[in-house]
């Protein structure tokens, strides 16, 4: 009898010592959550963009001559790996995403709103006056589709399409900002409208 019972005392250490070299740990829950999210959209593409478009350093003043555009760079958008609606009465296009300005109306990208100067995009390669960029049509603002103007109506954008894109580095109101590092997140969707 005395040795069935150092028998079960010596068989029980080794659980015990398992269970204090795995930590501790033992778990009772057998269930887990795991949230998962996605969308279901019309079409896709790949963007290729150019790894930087520089525009400089400027000094507050800079911002009041010009309506407070003090630069305008174009850059070109290349499209691959498009799939979509083929031969659809939908037109493609180009959301652009991001946090602006409070007071641009969705057009002035900064990722402080409360920003006084940011990034505006104009549809196309501008070549007018900076004086007159802002008041200039086809700007791009946040959360609409842009550039259907240079697709076709039921078109999925071909490997190699280029979509030409203007961006403007201006101030809220043509004022004088303050001296701030400005940034802009942007995303880019392809859309089919």
């Amino acid at each position: 009898m005395k040795d069935r019972g150092q028998r079960t005392v010596w068989g029980a250490l080794p659980v015990v010592g398992l269970l204090l070299l795995s930590g501790g740990t033992v778990r009772a829950s057998t269930t887990a959550t795991l949230n998962l999210s996605t969308q279901i959209v019309a079409g896709t593409c790949t963007f290729v963009l150019p790894e930087t478009v520089s525009l400089g350093n400027f000094v507050p003043a800079d911002f009041t001559d010009n309506n407070g555009t003090v630069r305008v760079q174009p850059f070109d958008m290349t499209l691959k790996d498009c799939s979509g609606p083929s031969g659809s009465a939908a037109t493609p296009g180009v959301i652009f995403g991001g946090t602006t300005l409070d007071n641009s109306q969705g057009m002035i990208f900064n990722d402080a709103h409360n920003g006084q100067a940011g990034f505006m995009f104009k549809e196309g390669h501008y070549a007018g006056s900076l004086a007159n960029y802002k008041a200039a049509p086809v700007t791009v603002k946040s959360g609409d589709i842009s550039a259907q103007s240079q697709f076709k109506k039921g078109e999925v954008p071909a490997d190699g399409k280029v979509v030409q894109y203007s961006v403007g580095f201006v101030s809220e109101g043509g004022q004088a900002p303050a001296v701030a590092d400005v940034n802009a997140v942007v995303s880019f969707q392809m859309a089919y409208r």
